[in-house]
């Protein structure tokens, strides 16, 4: 019967057989876990998305590289920042690798070390807001190569332990502070250990320098105190200095940050 059209069956089964294809492309093969991976690596800002640990109530976040603490909360570091890689963890001058700018903020980090490659007015962890912050404690980590490697300012009661600053201009800068504490912590290796400005009442306790190329505390205005009342105050300020004679470090001596008008460094 010449007016009817036969079904083309050929090109109906390839098209059967094409969607079947398809459909068994798009389902994975048994074991093979799909679901998202915290291994394609954190945001852009270093600040891992979702919180990785419950300590009681307390909630850690996890950072990774140079960011922005702007939030109160415990953060742990979980792994080593090398600034020297120039990728997204280089600093620029002026700037901070890990900056604070919240009060009630606890950086914990765990051992590991934050290294930057030497380049003046840079900051490896800085704690300073628009106002005032309280209550902050830096804690566990190593840093070096940097202008300043702790720098504080406009704060109260915070807290540097366990840090241990070497080949640093500065270990660490306090200015405009109040009841500060550093304890538990080393100094040695840069130009000056702990450089105090307008720091009033600031602790050291169990505080190890030396050498360090100028000196291992500088203080200008302020009063600072310490818990061993046999140490000098005067040249130690209660800190365990290490040779008692300085000399100048084994590796090439930091750059001197900018001098202000007054006669002292120049403020990050």
């Amino acid at each position: 019967m010449s007016g009817r059209v036969r079904p083309a069956v050929g090109a109906g089964l390839l098209l059967v057989v094409i969607l079947v294809a398809a459909t068994a492309a798009l389902v994975p093969p048994p074991g093979v876990d799909t679901s998202p991976s915290d291994e394609d690596g954190p945001p852009s800002d270093g600040t891992e998305p979702p919180p990785d640990a419950d300590r009681g109530s307390e909630t850690v976040r996890t950072i990774s590289g140079c960011t922005t603490i702007s939030e109160p909360g415990t953060y742990r570091l979980t792994r080593d920042i090398a600034d020297a890689d120039r990728g997204r963890n280089f600093t620029f001058i002026s700037e901070a690798c890990i900056r604070i700018e919240a009060s009630d903020v606890r950086l914990d980090g765990d051992g590991h070390t934050v290294e930057g490659f030497g380049v003046s007015d840079t900051t490896a962890i800085r704690v300073a807001g628009s106002d005032e912050l309280e209550d902050v404690t830096v804690a566990d980590l190593s840093v070096t190569e940097w202008n300043r490697a702790v720098y504080v300012h406009d704060a109260a009661n915070v807290t540097i332990r366990g840090v241990n600053s070497t080949g640093n201009t500065y270990g660490f800068f306090l200015e405009d502070a109040r009841n500060g504490t550093i304890r538990d912590s080393t100094a040695s290796t840069g130009f000056v250990g702990v450089y105090l400005d307008d720091a009033g009442s600031t602790t050291l306790a169990n505080v190890t320098f030396g050498p360090n190329h100028a000196d291992d505390v500088v203080r200008e205005g302020g009063a600072t105190r310490h818990p061993d009342e046999s140490v000098d105050a005067l040249a130690r300020v209660g800190a365990v200095a290490t040779p008692a004679v300085r000399s100048p470090p084994t590796r090439a001596t930091p750059a001197v940050s900018p001098r202000g008008t007054r006669g002292r460094p120049t403020s990050p």
